[in-house]
């Protein structure tokens, strides 16, 4: 059940005056919840909105209540529509949304209520700036289409502690551009989303149902007291703690004689690539620590390389959750004669090649076999560059970066470290290579081509192929990677 209100909020007619004018807002309160979200509009996407109101709907559904009210009166509305001024008045905007917020924590209703934002345009930046001169009052921020750009002063931005997402369609690249200048300067947990196949106001089917989908689950996860996100911090310590200490577990016990038959009876497996990258990038944040002594700011001193078609996947969600640069770094494995799965080296697309010569002896390959497979998957990822990017460099801005390079698992081992010698040609701070799942002689191999390897699990004689490990490890194909690219701004 959920009781609506209409209410009358006084606000300061001026940036800093004492002089009030009233807005009227609706106040929706689910049964037993505890928490509050309040919209800031920018001007024409007010309280009656079809979009803020669909957005509150399910809001109210997850047990979060709502606030909807506009930040300029009627009259205001109708001089803005004429002038464009007072929509970008931050200072005015800001301090009413303020007094709104003020006046949740005085009244009977929404006072014991924890309070978050959810920004639109112009009312983003108010939002961030409310937020800054509020950390106590506000613990989470949503940004649907924001002109985050304009929050005042921009400096406030490096002081925000309230945990914030950016959402951004696809189609709207000024706004993106600028979000993702904001996204680098925010210092507190944050995430930027780019929705598929939409603008600015979200107008396609089924697109601003994934805006609320997303600020709900956001809200939910964030919108919280202080003491339980001092235990929501806490869960997720515990939870980097578990994996580290199920992976040394397994790895001992898969060493001692007798329980081998045990061990490889036991199924631990990812869902999919997305929930194994969402695993790896938090051990990944842990290790990153000691790397980033040199430097303070991940956004710009960090770069996730993916290798297609599956690293694509787990260095998007990696590069997202590390709030660092994404790109991808293309090769191809050298396959044996008459089998797919049995690699002999690898290739990558700047040339640098290795070959594994134990294989190259162990199975008799001669050397114009080895020349021609190097000339077929040479062409496979010429092909894959057109596809894939907008123009061919193989430095990627690596120079002086902590790097991190992602597949989504490894048997050999030859496409990483094929791609760990291209990577070193161009001079990283710091390598490191990461993936879900990566065999403990494959580990081994791998150590003196990074200064650091990272896998969330590394089986020995469980190990037969990388896709044992994954619930879901369905092939993935170009319009995927391609998809990828096209958000990430590569073509």
């Amino acid at each position: 059940m959920v009781k609506e209100f209409t209410v009358e909020i006084p606000v300061p007619e001026r940036e800093s005056s004492d002089n009030k004018t009233i807005l009227v807002g609706i106040l929706n309160i689910p049964e037993d919840a505890n928490r509050i979200v309040l919209f800031a509009h920018g001007t024409g996407s007010g309280r009656s909105s079809p979009r803020n109101r669909y957005i509150a709907r399910v809001l109210n559904t997850f047990g979060i209540a709502t606030l909807l009210t506009d930040l300029l009166t009627g009259d205001e509305e109708e001089i803005d529509l004429r002038t464009s001024h007072l929509r970008f008045n931050i200072k005015l905007l800001t301090s009413r949304l303020i007094a709104i917020t003020d006046w949740l924590k005085q009244d009977i209703n929404t006072r014991e209520l924890v309070v978050g934002y959810l920004g639109s345009s112009t009312g983003a930046a108010a939002a961030l700036t409310a937020a800054h001169r509020r950390k106590d009052t506000i613990k989470a921020i949503v940004c649907r289409g924001g002109r985050t750009d304009l929050a005042e002063p921009m400096s406030a931005l490096q002081q925000i502690v309230s945990p914030t997402l950016l959402i951004v369609g696809e189609h709207d690249k000024p706004i993106i551009a600028l979000n993702e200048k904001v996204l680098r300067k925010l210092h507190c947990v944050k995430e930027l989303n780019i929705i598929s196949d939409t603008a600015h106001n979200f107008d396609e089917p089924a697109k601003i149902e994934q805006v609320a989908q997303l600020a709900a689950k956001w809200f939910q996860k964030y919108l919280v007291t202080d003491s339980e996100n001092t235990m929501l911090k806490k869960e997720n310590s515990i939870r980097i703690r578990i994996l580290e200490l199920v992976r040394r577990i397994i790895e001992s016990i898969s060493d001692v004689y007798g329980f081998v038959r045990v061990i490889s009876n036991i199924h631990l497996k990812f869902r999919d690539r997305e929930g194994a990258a969402d695993i790896l990038a938090d051990l990944l944040e842990s290790k990153l620590k000691n790397a980033l002594k040199m430097t303070d700011n991940i956004s710009n001193s960090v770069l996730v390389l993916g290798i297609p078609r599956g690293g694509a996947i787990i260095g998007d969600v990696v590069a997202r959750k590390l709030s660092a640069k994404f790109d991808m770094i293309l090769g191809k494995k050298l396959l044996a004669p008459n089998d797919k799965e049995n690699a002999i080296g690898a290739i990558m697309e700047d040339g640098t090649t290795y070959i594994d010569k134990k294989m190259i002896n162990k199975l008799n390959i001669s050397d114009d076999y080895l020349e021609n497979e190097i000339l077929v998957q040479r062409e496979e990822i010429n092909r894959r560059c057109m596809m894939y990017r907008a123009e061919t460099s193989y430095d990627h801005g690596i120079i002086d970066k902590i790097v991190i390079l992602v597949d989504d698992g490894a048997a050999t081992g030859a496409t990483l470290t094929a791609a760990a010698r291209s990577i070193k040609r161009y001079n990283p701070k710091y390598l490191i290579i990461a993936a879900p799942v990566i065999p403990r002689q494959t580990l081994k191999s791998l150590i003196p081509e990074a200064n650091h390897v990272e896998a969330t699990m590394t089986p020995s004689t469980t190990f037969k192929s990388v896709g044992q490990f994954y619930q879901d490890f369905s092939p993935i194909n170009d319009e995927k990677v391609v998809d990828i690219a096209r958000k990430r701004d590569l073509i």
